[in-house]
């Protein structure tokens, strides 16, 4: 440090300095580029800022005196660790992650100068990330610092591992758990505070909704007691909710229209009648989900169409008493696997997961990358998400907010939507595909091309003046302007997209 401030505050020579206290000359370079005072506001080099010929000695001495603990705590965690794996790797167990830096906040509270200067990457700070902290080797220039012996054994270890990787079996299923820990006795928080602990209680229900007459849990966490609450058949709530839930997904509305709220502030229930029968009904059939899907779908209420008098939109305009089908707009996965399936390019191969081989190898930090719903072919059911990072397309389509609890999805028709089908690659690929197949099904007869790509993108045939419409249009389009914008792009694709941006395609009737 001393070094350092000598450079760039009383311009010595850098070589000259170094050679005179030893020091490696890149590694003084670091040390001056990141103690002289620049544009980044470091609050714990303040003092340093300020220092003088006759105190920077006696300062640096105080930082080193506070670095000096800390690092020797740090390593004696870091050799707990390796202590931990070695055991853990004789018995035949797990071994446990390596302790994260900033995982421990005492470290970067007590010293940040330790924090920023020691550590590559642990910090989200800019300095570090590129290299520029003193005590940071960028990858490039390991070698240079690595002995000949060094060299020769990562060599070695690099060489084993990539054995050990291609002999390794495939990684097994993985899925989400729980797992019971120790009962711990809680007390009653007067008036909310953890500080003020009042009486033990009894792991139990509240009793405004269990009843007085409960047995305590005495081992476990109470998940199971819970699970085996909530689904008695004389709960009054689970099995309503859930049917009302299977009822919503199938007609874009519950029975009870605030599906988060069966409370006094909810709607009520437009037919309470139906909501028991179907709740006591799936009691009945051993709670079983597929069976209530065959239930709601072969009735008469599921299978009317969006499409009726002007006398029975009179009487029911907001189509509360079930008078016809909701007019329903496809969600995303629906509008995604619907697009793919129009060129034969879905792919409806069951199971496994799109996640690339590598994705466990992603930092301690999380960094996972996306799996693009415009780049792969499998079934939107696969997609893999982050929560924090939802692909465009899913957001731009209404695609819930993952970090919250949504019981019903928000339903937009908003432009950017509509720009999406008209300018994005991957409806122009769909576009390009689909007109290809279409073609080449029906040998140059635009009638059959015509009849066909509707049957196929809107389950009908065309009117004879859309037949007319669709001639006109592929006749004209060379010397349209959307020609001119869209090269190589022919007039029965440009058509073939007009029909996936329909409403017809994109809505359920």
């Amino acid at each position: 440090m001393v070094a350092a401030w000598r450079v760039y505050q009383e311009n010595a020579n850098l070589r000259e300095i170094g050679q005179q206290k030893r020091l490696d000359e890149q590694v003084l370079k670091r040390w001056v580029h990141y103690l002289k005072p620049g544009t980044e506001f470091r609050p714990f080099l303040e003092k340093w800022h300020q220092a003088d010929s006759s105190s920077v000695q006696r300062l640096a001495e105080e930082y080193q005196k506070i670095f000096d603990p800390i690092a020797k705590q740090w390593n004696v965690k870091l050799e707990k660790w390796a202590r931990e794996v070695s055991t853990a790797t004789r018995e035949g167990k797990v071994p446990p992650d390596k302790p994260e830096f900033l995982g421990n906040r005492a470290y970067t509270a007590e010293d940040r100068f330790f924090a920023e200067v020691s550590f590559e990457g642990a910090v989200d700070n800019d300095d570090v990330v590129e290299h520029a902290a003193p005590f940071a080797v960028p990858k490039k220039q390991r070698g240079s610092v690595q002995s000949e012996e060094a060299k020769v054994r990562i060599t070695e270890l690099g060489q084993e591992l990539e054995q050990l990787k291609k002999a390794a079996p495939a990684e097994p299923p993985m899925a989400c758990a729980v797992a019971e820990g120790e009962m711990v006795e809680q007390r009653v928080f007067v008036r909310g505070s953890h500080q003020n602990l009042g009486e033990l209680v009894a792991k139990q229900f509240p009793v405004v909704l269990g009843g007085s007459e409960q047995a305590p849990v005495t081992q476990g966490s109470g998940r199971r007691e819970l699970a085996h609450w909530l689904t008695q058949p004389s709960h009054p709530l689970t099995s309503r909710v859930m049917v009302n839930r299977i009822w919503q997904w199938h007609f874009g509305e519950g029975l009870v229209r605030t599906p988060d709220n069966f409370g006094a502030t909810g709607e009520k229930p437009t037919h309470p009648e139906l909501l028991d029968y179907l709740a006591t009904e799936f009691v009945k059939r051993n709670w079983s989900i597929k069976s209530m899907h065959r239930l709601i779908m072969l009735s008469n209420t599921y299978q009317m169409s969006s499409h009726s008098s002007e006398e029975v939109r009179k009487a029911d305009p907001d189509n509360r008493l079930w008078s016809r089908f909701n007019r329903r707009k496809l969600t995303v996965e629906e509008m995604r696997d619907a697009l793919l399936s129009l060129d034969g390019s879905l792919d409806l191969s069951m199971g496994g997961t799109l996640w690339p081989s590598d994705h466990r190898l992603s930092d301690k930090y999380g960094k996972r990358p996306i799996v693009s719903p415009e780049e792969v072919r499998r079934r939107s059911v696969y997609l893999p998400l982050i929560l924090n990072k939802m692909p465009n397309m899913l957001k731009l389509f209404d695609f819930v907010d993952s970090t919250t609890c949504t019981g019903r999805r928000i339903e937009s028709n908003i432009a950017p939507q509509a720009l999406f089908m008209m300018n994005s690659e991957f409806i122009r690929e769909r576009a390009r595909s689909f007109s290809a197949l279409m073609e080449s099904g029906s040998k140059g007869d635009q009638l059959k091309t015509t009849t066909r790509a509707y049957s196929m993108a809107l389950g009908r045939k065309p009117r004879p003046e859309e037949i007319k419409e669709a001639a006109d249009y592929i006749q004209n389009y060379p010397r349209s302007q959307a020609a001119s914008s869209n090269p190589g792009f022919t007039g029965w694709q440009s058509f073939c997209r007009i029909l996936m941006a329909s409403n017809e395609f994109q809505f359920v009737d």
